[in-house]
């Protein structure tokens, strides 16, 4: 009973960290599969596949770094009204909203655990092939056109604007 009670418990203090992981990685991820051809690229050119994980971690990692920054420095400004307020009320005086020591340990674990998890997903932008992933979305998308759109097109009006209307029945949502 004990023992389960320290596991949960243990399990609630690291889920943030768990979901903040698994966020990141997540975006790392869909970066890596959204710029597949510039990362074929760059292995083209003679990026070897380090040098790839290298440039991709990098950019979340400085991402990063600057976000938890700005985010920081918001927060101290954020809480220093309330904090001053509630120390007020407990005591003489105000506390400080900054504490350096913990905010250079939450700038650090934030990095950390972005460059860790980026570093992680990123390896997949190593692997790509480099004539696969550039030839990858090249060449345009067939769609099935139906007779309205063919009817639409053949109006009488400037190329654009047929191409916008005949477009417009053929993605009803993305119109």
């Amino acid at each position: 009973s004990r023992f389960i009670g320290t596991v949960s418990t243990a399990m609630m203090r690291a889920a943030p960290a768990i979901c903040a992981a698994l966020i990141v990685g997540n975006v790392i991820t869909g970066t890596v599969l959204a710029s597949q051809r510039e990362l074929g690229i760059m292995q083209a050119v003679g990026f070897s596949r380090r040098q790839v994980v290298v440039v991709v971690a990098g950019q979340a990692v400085v991402t990063a770094a600057i976000g938890a920054a700005f985010g920081i420095m918001t927060g101290i400004v954020a809480a220093a009204g309330p904090l001053a307020e509630s120390a007020y009320n407990v005591t003489e005086g105000p506390a400080s909203a900054v504490s350096p020591i913990v905010d250079v340990g939450v700038l650090i674990g934030i990095v950390l655990l972005v460059g860790g998890v980026a570093l992680l997903a990123a390896r997949h932008a190593g692997d790509a092939e480099p004539a696969r992933v550039i030839t990858l979305g090249s060449a345009p998308a067939v769609t099935g056109e139906n007779v309205l759109v063919r009817a639409m097109r053949s109006i009488p009006l400037p190329r654009p604007i047929r191409l916008g209307i005949g477009d417009a029945f053929l993605h009803p949502l993305r119109s």
